[in-house]
Protein backbone atom coordinates (compact mmCIF):
# COMPACT_ATOMS: atom_id res chain seq x y z
CA UNK A 1 0.00 0.00 0.00
CA UNK A 2 1.27 3.14 -0.95
CA UNK A 3 2.45 5.66 2.08
CA UNK A 4 -0.09 7.67 1.50
CA UNK A 5 -2.84 5.60 1.54
CA UNK A 6 -1.94 4.43 4.81
CA UNK A 7 -1.78 7.53 6.53
CA UNK A 8 -5.75 8.42 5.40
CA UNK A 9 -6.52 5.19 6.05
CA UNK A 10 -5.11 5.67 9.57
CA UNK A 11 -6.84 9.27 9.95
CA UNK A 12 -10.38 8.06 9.29
CA UNK A 13 -9.66 4.81 11.77
CA UNK A 14 -11.18 2.79 8.34
CA UNK A 15 -8.86 0.09 9.20
CA UNK A 16 -6.98 -1.75 13.09
CA UNK A 17 -3.94 -1.39 10.97
CA UNK A 18 -1.93 -1.24 7.62
CA UNK A 19 1.85 -0.75 6.38
CA UNK A 20 3.38 0.76 3.39
CA UNK A 21 6.81 1.27 2.90
CA UNK A 22 8.94 1.63 6.45
CA UNK A 23 5.68 3.40 7.49
CA UNK A 24 2.49 1.78 9.36
CA UNK A 25 0.07 2.34 12.03
CA UNK A 26 -1.49 -0.15 14.54
CA UNK A 27 -4.53 0.99 16.06
CA UNK A 28 -4.47 4.60 17.25
CA UNK A 29 -0.80 5.33 16.62
CA UNK A 30 1.35 5.31 13.42
CA UNK A 31 4.90 5.07 13.27
CA UNK A 32 7.71 5.98 10.86
CA UNK A 33 10.23 2.88 10.60
CA UNK A 34 9.31 1.06 13.88
CA UNK A 35 7.82 1.43 17.21
CA UNK A 36 10.72 3.76 18.11
CA UNK A 37 9.36 6.75 16.60
CA UNK A 38 5.48 6.98 16.20
CA UNK A 39 4.49 9.94 14.60
CA UNK A 40 0.91 10.54 16.14
CA UNK A 41 -1.58 9.18 17.58
CA UNK A 42 -5.39 9.39 17.86
CA UNK A 43 -7.05 10.01 21.40
CA UNK A 44 -11.11 10.37 21.97
CA UNK A 45 -10.76 12.90 25.79
CA UNK A 46 -13.00 10.99 27.97
CA UNK A 47 -14.30 14.41 29.85
CA UNK A 48 -16.39 15.23 26.58
CA UNK A 49 -16.17 12.06 23.66
CA UNK A 50 -13.79 15.02 21.43
CA UNK A 51 -11.48 13.26 19.10
CA UNK A 52 -7.90 14.81 18.84
CA UNK A 53 -4.63 14.23 17.03
CA UNK A 54 -1.37 14.42 19.28
CA UNK A 55 1.26 15.13 16.80
CA UNK A 56 5.10 15.13 17.57
CA UNK A 57 6.88 18.12 16.40
CA UNK A 58 10.35 17.08 15.93
CA UNK A 59 11.75 14.77 13.08
CA UNK A 60 14.49 12.07 12.52
CA UNK A 61 15.77 11.78 8.73
CA UNK A 62 14.52 13.17 5.52
CA UNK A 63 12.43 9.75 5.02
CA UNK A 64 10.95 9.74 8.53
CA UNK A 65 9.75 13.90 7.36
CA UNK A 66 8.27 12.70 4.36
CA UNK A 67 6.73 10.28 6.27
CA UNK A 68 5.50 13.28 8.46
CA UNK A 69 4.11 15.28 5.87
CA UNK A 70 1.54 12.68 4.93
CA UNK A 71 0.37 12.33 8.60
CA UNK A 72 0.00 16.12 7.92
CA UNK A 73 -1.94 15.88 5.12
CA UNK A 74 -4.47 13.27 6.30
CA UNK A 75 -5.36 15.70 9.39
CA UNK A 76 -5.61 18.36 7.88
CA UNK A 77 -10.10 18.50 9.05
CA UNK A 78 -8.93 17.10 12.78
CA UNK A 79 -8.40 19.12 16.13
CA UNK A 80 -4.66 18.20 15.96
CA UNK A 81 -1.69 19.20 18.15
CA UNK A 82 1.89 19.49 18.33
CA UNK A 83 3.35 17.86 21.75
CA UNK A 84 6.00 15.73 22.53
CA UNK A 85 5.57 12.06 22.56
CA UNK A 86 6.63 12.20 26.56
CA UNK A 87 2.69 14.10 26.80
CA UNK A 88 0.85 11.95 24.97
CA UNK A 89 0.07 9.60 27.65
CA UNK A 90 -0.84 12.43 30.49
CA UNK A 91 -3.72 13.69 27.94
CA UNK A 92 -7.24 12.04 28.87
CA UNK A 93 -9.43 14.57 29.21
CA UNK A 94 -9.56 18.43 28.36
CA UNK A 95 -8.00 19.85 31.36
CA UNK A 96 -5.16 17.43 31.13
CA UNK A 97 -4.67 18.49 27.16
CA UNK A 98 -4.82 22.07 27.96
CA UNK A 99 -1.84 20.90 31.17
CA UNK A 100 0.03 19.45 28.24
CA UNK A 101 -0.22 22.13 25.85
CA UNK A 102 1.44 24.84 28.78
CA UNK A 103 4.56 21.97 29.46
CA UNK A 104 5.50 22.32 25.41
CA UNK A 105 4.46 25.69 25.20
CA UNK A 106 7.41 26.34 27.66
CA UNK A 107 9.43 24.06 26.20
CA UNK A 108 9.35 25.62 22.12
CA UNK A 109 9.90 29.29 24.17
CA UNK A 110 12.77 27.79 25.82
CA UNK A 111 13.97 26.55 21.82
CA UNK A 112 14.38 30.14 19.82
CA UNK A 113 15.52 28.15 16.99
CA UNK A 114 12.08 26.13 17.27
CA UNK A 115 9.55 29.06 17.27
CA UNK A 116 11.64 30.03 13.97
CA UNK A 117 10.85 27.25 12.18
CA UNK A 118 7.41 27.43 13.34
CA UNK A 119 6.77 31.12 12.49
CA UNK A 120 8.68 29.99 8.62
CA UNK A 121 6.37 27.53 8.31
CA UNK A 122 3.29 29.51 8.94
CA UNK A 123 4.23 32.30 6.38
CA UNK A 124 5.03 29.93 3.99
CA UNK A 125 1.43 28.54 4.79
CA UNK A 126 0.07 31.52 4.70
CA UNK A 127 1.51 31.83 1.01
CA UNK A 128 0.39 28.55 -0.56
CA UNK A 129 -3.29 29.09 0.73
CA UNK A 130 -2.97 32.79 -1.41
CA UNK A 131 -1.35 30.88 -4.56
CA UNK A 132 -4.03 28.10 -4.29
CA UNK A 133 -7.04 30.58 -4.22
CA UNK A 134 -5.49 31.74 -7.74
CA UNK A 135 -5.61 28.22 -8.91
CA UNK A 136 -9.01 27.58 -8.21
CA UNK A 137 -9.72 30.19 -11.17
CA UNK A 138 -8.01 27.55 -13.50
CA UNK A 139 -10.01 24.36 -14.60
CA UNK A 140 -7.25 23.09 -17.00
CA UNK A 141 -4.69 23.03 -13.91
CA UNK A 142 -4.70 19.17 -13.15
CA UNK A 143 -4.57 18.23 -16.75
CA UNK A 144 -1.57 17.11 -16.79
CA UNK A 145 -1.72 15.18 -13.81
CA UNK A 146 -4.86 13.62 -15.20
CA UNK A 147 -2.84 12.15 -18.06
CA UNK A 148 -0.82 10.36 -15.96
CA UNK A 149 2.16 13.26 -15.14
CA UNK A 150 3.27 14.20 -11.87
CA UNK A 151 0.98 16.07 -9.63
CA UNK A 152 1.89 20.48 -10.12
CA UNK A 153 2.86 22.76 -8.09
CA UNK A 154 0.67 23.44 -4.93
CA UNK A 155 -1.42 20.83 -5.91
CA UNK A 156 -2.07 20.38 -1.91
CA UNK A 157 -3.19 23.48 -1.36
CA UNK A 158 -5.97 23.22 -4.48
CA UNK A 159 -9.43 22.17 -4.50
CA UNK A 160 -9.60 17.95 -4.90
CA UNK A 161 -8.87 15.96 -7.92
CA UNK A 162 -10.02 13.03 -9.71
CA UNK A 163 -8.34 10.88 -11.82
CA UNK A 164 -9.25 7.31 -13.23
CA UNK A 165 -6.06 4.86 -12.96
CA UNK A 166 -7.27 1.18 -13.95
CA UNK A 167 -10.02 -0.11 -11.89
CA UNK A 168 -9.24 2.80 -9.26
CA UNK A 169 -10.20 6.15 -8.69
CA UNK A 170 -7.19 8.18 -7.30
CA UNK A 171 -7.36 11.76 -5.45
CA UNK A 172 -4.75 14.62 -5.94
CA UNK A 173 -4.05 14.27 -2.04
CA UNK A 174 -2.84 10.76 -2.54
CA UNK A 175 -6.14 8.38 -1.43
CA UNK A 176 -7.78 5.66 -3.93
CA UNK A 177 -11.11 4.28 -4.12
CA UNK A 178 -12.08 1.48 -6.25
CA UNK A 179 -13.87 3.11 -9.89
CA UNK A 180 -17.14 0.33 -8.29
CA UNK A 181 -17.71 2.68 -5.42
CA UNK A 182 -18.09 5.63 -7.68
CA UNK A 183 -20.64 4.27 -10.00
CA UNK A 184 -22.95 3.06 -7.14
CA UNK A 185 -22.37 6.50 -5.44
CA UNK A 186 -22.91 9.16 -8.16
CA UNK A 187 -26.93 8.70 -8.28
CA UNK A 188 -27.33 9.10 -5.08
CA UNK A 189 -25.14 12.31 -5.38
CA UNK A 190 -26.56 13.94 -8.40
CA UNK A 191 -29.72 13.46 -7.25
CA UNK A 192 -29.07 15.08 -4.17
CA UNK A 193 -27.29 17.63 -6.03
CA UNK A 194 -30.39 18.14 -8.11
CA UNK A 195 -32.80 18.25 -5.17
CA UNK A 196 -31.08 21.21 -4.15
CA UNK A 197 -31.35 19.47 -0.98
CA UNK A 198 -28.57 18.23 2.01
CA UNK A 199 -28.35 14.69 2.11
CA UNK A 200 -30.77 12.94 4.73
CA UNK A 201 -28.31 10.51 6.20
CA UNK A 202 -25.85 12.39 8.26
CA UNK A 203 -22.88 10.21 6.46
CA UNK A 204 -22.07 7.43 4.74
CA UNK A 205 -19.31 5.48 3.22
CA UNK A 206 -17.13 5.71 0.00
CA UNK A 207 -14.77 2.93 -0.41
CA UNK A 208 -12.58 2.16 2.46
CA UNK A 209 -13.59 5.94 4.28
CA UNK A 210 -17.03 6.23 6.27
CA UNK A 211 -17.75 9.41 7.50
CA UNK A 212 -18.40 11.00 3.81
CA UNK A 213 -21.16 13.66 3.33
CA UNK A 214 -22.28 16.25 1.05
CA UNK A 215 -21.70 19.90 1.58
CA UNK A 216 -24.85 22.60 1.02
CA UNK A 217 -22.50 23.54 -2.22
CA UNK A 218 -22.88 19.99 -3.31
CA UNK A 219 -18.93 18.85 -2.34
CA UNK A 220 -18.14 15.43 -1.87
CA UNK A 221 -16.30 15.86 1.40
CA UNK A 222 -14.25 12.71 3.08
CA UNK A 223 -11.78 13.11 5.52
CA UNK A 224 -9.73 16.03 4.50
CA UNK A 225 -10.88 15.74 1.20
CA UNK A 226 -13.35 18.92 -0.25
CA UNK A 227 -13.78 17.43 -3.73
CA UNK A 228 -15.99 19.84 -6.04
CA UNK A 229 -19.25 18.74 -7.94
CA UNK A 230 -18.21 19.47 -11.03
CA UNK A 231 -15.06 17.23 -10.74
CA UNK A 232 -17.65 14.70 -9.78
CA UNK A 233 -19.64 15.19 -12.73
CA UNK A 234 -16.56 14.84 -14.57
CA UNK A 235 -15.56 11.15 -13.37
CA UNK A 236 -18.89 10.06 -13.83
CA UNK A 237 -18.61 11.38 -17.10
CA UNK A 238 -15.23 9.67 -17.96
CA UNK A 239 -16.42 6.28 -16.61
CA UNK A 240 -19.79 6.71 -18.47
CA UNK A 241 -22.16 6.79 -15.85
Amino acid sequence: MNNSQVAHLWANASRESAKGSNFYFEGEKIFSYGPHFPLAIRKTLKSNGKLVILARPDTYSPSTSRHKLYVWRAIGHLDTYSLNVDLWESVESEETLQNALAIQEKRNAENAEHAKEEKRARAKALRDRKKAEKLRESPTYFDEWRSGGALPAMAWEAPTALRLVGDKIETSKGASVPAKAARRLWPFLRAAKESGQRLTRPAFKWGDYTGAHLSYRGELIVGCHTIPFAELARMAETLGI
